[in-house]
């Protein structure tokens, strides 16, 4: 009697370990199925951005509505949603993507430049800006080729152009994040 009770509690230890290996390898199963798909989406946009003409891209998918090519409120802008990822209810869309370039409008807290007040305190957050420290993007950068780093706008002179994409949701095993940073560049003689 006592063997079979110490061989019943040793198959229920064994069980109950297999039964979480399997829990544990189902919700990583989900989480890498959430990262599979941030990932994916991050680079489709990348692609789908550099489809686009790149004289307009800044205006295309920054936040300033105003600047739209095709007129206020007619470009993607920097928001997007991603399907199979559900947004975190901290999202003031419902959208999981945002799209970042160098500008006062989305630098992130602690992060600045000499030039910083400045454009802060004027009507131009969103002017893209080559002054701003955000190491991330590889800033401060002369992003007009002009050799100089100043603290104007760049909004329609740039041949270099730093984007960030921040994917934000709620997955199955709690809020994640995925980031994504590159370089669009202007090719001269590119058709």
């Amino acid at each position: 009697m006592i063997e079979l009770m110490v061989v019943m509690t040793i198959l229920v230890v064994v069980v109950s370990i297999f039964y979480q290996m399997v829990v544990s390898v189902s919700g990583l199963r989900r989480a890498n199925r959430e990262s599979a798909i941030a990932a994916e989406a991050a680079r489709m946009m990348i692609e789908t951005m550099r489809n686009e003409e790149f004289s307009e891209l800044y205006a295309l998918y920054n936040g300033n509505s105003e600047d739209d090519p095709g007129g206020p409120g007619t470009a993607p802008g920097h928001r997007f949603a991603v399907e199979g990822l559900r947004a975190t209810d901290e999202s003031p869309d419902g959208l999981v993507g945002e799209i970042f370039f160098p500008n006062a409008a989305q630098l992130p807290e602690g992060v600045g430049g000499a030039g910083l007040l400045e454009v802060l305190t004027t009507d131009e957050p969103w002017a893209l800006r080559e002054d701003l420290e955000i190491e991330n993007l590889g800033m401060p950068r002369d992003l007009n080729g002009d050799n100089i780093i100043d603290a104007r706008s760049h909004d329609k002179h740039y041949i270099l152009l730093p984007v960030r994409i921040r994917l934000e949701w709620t997955g199955k095993t709690g809020p994640r994040t995925f980031e994504i940073f590159t370089m669009l560049a202007h090719v001269k003689g590119r058709v």
